[in-house]
């Protein structure tokens, strides 16, 4: 735990958002960091020139820092990777073709973060957890909206939501 750290080690949080579902040192590649967020979440307490070192080291590999509070980061780690990884695994685990043959591109890349380090995640989604009960919620109101839209054929609504989840998404880039 961080607060068993003795108070004269230097230390700052920091978080890249690189790599894939993949681990290991095998995995590495010379340009993970290129353009790449990396979060870092100093506390009040933290040291001015500890952060700057951090800025620092992120951006000698290649790396765009962007400094936030811890609370902010965990909020949007759980609507922007906790919550798709819930969701891969669940859609995975909610298939129910025996072979292999029959799942189509669709299936396989929006459950490829199903194949995610198990022993990593679930303290991920633990440490998390309030934070993603609520992304959870929210997901399961739009998915309600998606339920409904079908249940009642209005093709209207179907065509608004996936017009807003278009939307979103091409708001993203490739």
């Amino acid at each position: 735990q961080l607060s068993d750290l003795p108070t004269d080690v230097p230390f700052v949080g920091s978080h890249p958002l690189a790599g894939s579902e993949q681990s290991g040192f095998e995995f590495a590649r010379e340009d993970l960091l290129d353009d790449k967020v990396v979060f870092v979440t100093p506390t009040d307490n933290t040291d001015t020139q500890v952060v700057e070192h951090a800025h620092t080291f992120w951006e000698s590999l290649g790396a765009r820092v962007h400094e936030l509070s811890a609370e902010t980061h965990d909020r949007l780690m759980a609507h922007t990777s906790h919550l798709p990884h819930l969701i891969a695994s669940a859609l995975a685990g909610s298939a129910s073709i025996d072979h292999p043959d029959f799942y189509g591109r669709g299936f396989r890349d929006t459950t490829r973060l199903a194949s995610g380090n198990v022993e990593m995640w679930v303290p991920i989604l633990l440490q998390n957890r309030e934070f993603l009960l609520q992304a959870v919620r929210n997901f399961q109101s739009t998915l309600g909206e998606w339920e409904q839209a079908l249940s009642q054929c209005d093709s209207t609504n179907l065509k608004r939501l996936l017009i807003e989840g278009k939307k979103h998404r091409d708001s993203l880039g490739s």
